[in-house]
């Protein structure tokens, strides 16, 4: 058995009811090494911050992996990801 597939198919009754199990989701990545920071974004898409190779990878929802390009990164700790735009926001207005 490939270790993808045993880890796919690890079971835990964390957080389940008693007697229940919870299949675990794998994150289809290539060549991480330290990942340090994950931050999801409204879309549901996972940043990466990989921290020994100096890069900031994307994991949309659908598939893929992307490497973010950042000039001059290097072992970067943690990643955040702004929340997702107001919309029908008006300014208040003054007395």
């Amino acid at each position: 058995m490939r270790s993808a597939d045993r880890l796919s198919d690890r079971r835990t009754s964390a957080g389940a009811r008693r007697g229940a199990s919870v299949r675990l989701p794998v994150v289809p990545t290539t060549d991480l090494s330290r990942p340090i920071g994950l931050a999801p974004d409204a879309a549901g898409t996972l940043h990466i911050a990989d921290f020994d190779n100096d890069r900031v990878v994307k994991l949309p929802m659908r598939g893929g992996q992307r490497t973010l390009p950042v000039a001059g990164l290097h072992t970067p700790a943690g990643v955040a990801v702004p929340p997702p735009a107001r919309t029908g926001y008006r300014r208040p207005t003054e007395p």
